[in-house]
């Protein structure tokens, strides 16, 4: 088999020393790795040395938003901690159950006629013949690939989840300081006291005896208070019809009052609310049916 007809056969060797694996390969049917000379005479292999085997902390430094609330990409990466050497014997078993054993055979078929394997694709540029430059990064790569699937197949796999936080600029983010907290307490504290005081006020119009709220109703509406006050004529000249309605209420309040006429009896059912001076008027009563 030549390497014109994109075919070929791979064979390993794989040996443990000193914490340090070696990979002897032999690569039929190329110009490389003892490929064409393996009837001839002493194949040359190609040796690719594993050693320095740590476990590994990697973290990552930063996660950029890429718009896409499923799809991240890690900004770059970090070797945190060195833990310890990692136990090299079992990368080792981990290869070798990947390749078939210590000794293994492996066919590299091609995918298309006159096309190398896809593994020995990195030690050629046209995909049918090896360039002996190449080889050395070329097998290196290959071997590194067999080994990152060795490692998925045969390590445990675990995982941790973090959560990932994303900043956008049409977000405002307001901290409150200590300081706002207190003021922001000290204010809430205001103002639960002054609707404590209000309710307490609110509790003694609520139970006094005398009735006030018809006299509140009179004095919100504008047009009630002036047809009432000026119907008295008691008060014609003292107020002026052009007076605001402040102003209006702020001076009758010094001179009159809301009340109920005299003229009624006080054992009556109903009664009349006049706007009149305060000698003239006796308190409302509850459970009385008034008329204005």
């Amino acid at each position: 088999m030549s390497e014109a007809d994109g075919g070929a056969n791979m064979l390993n060797y794989i040996k443990e020393s000193n914490n340090t694996i070696i990979l002897s390969t032999i690569i039929s049917g190329t110009h490389s790795c003892g490929g064409n000379s393996i009837l001839h005479s002493i194949p040359i292999t190609c040796e690719t040395v594993i050693d320095k085997f740590n476990t590994v902390v990697v973290g990552i430094s930063e996660i950029p938003d890429s718009g896409i609330s499923a799809q991240f990409t890690p900004g770059y990466t970090e070797n945190c901690i060195v833990k310890r050497s990692a136990n090299i014997t079992t990368l080792k078993e981990s290869l070798s159950l990947f390749l078939g054993g210590d000794y293994s055979f492996n066919n590299l078929p091609s995918s298309y006629p006159s096309v190398l394997n896809p593994l020995l694709w990195w030690t050629t540029l046209n995909t049918q013949s090896i360039i002996p430059t190449f080889v050395d990064a070329g097998i290196e790569t290959t071997v590194s690939i067999i080994l990152r699937a060795a490692i998925q197949r045969s390590f445990p796999v675990k995982g941790i989840s973090c959560k990932a936080e994303f900043y956008s600029d049409l977000e405002l983010e307001v901290v409150f300081t200590s300081t706002g907290r207190t003021l922001a307490q000290l204010f809430v504290s205001f103002q639960l006291f002054v609707n404590f005081v209000c309710l307490m006020l609110a509790m003694i119009w609520l139970l006094t005896n005398d009735l006030i709220y018809p006299a509140i109703l009179i004095a919100r509406n504008q047009m009630c208070f002036t047809v009432m006050l000026t119907s008295n004529q008691k008060f014609a000249g003292v107020f002026s019809t052009n007076m605001d309605f402040h102003d209006l209420w702020v001076t009758y309040d010094k001179i009159g009052r809301v009340g109920e006429s005299k003229d009624t009896s006080p054992n009556a059912d109903s009664g009349i609310i006049l706007l009149d001076h305060p000698k003239e008027l006796r308190p409302l009563q509850r459970n009385k049916l008034y008329n204005f």
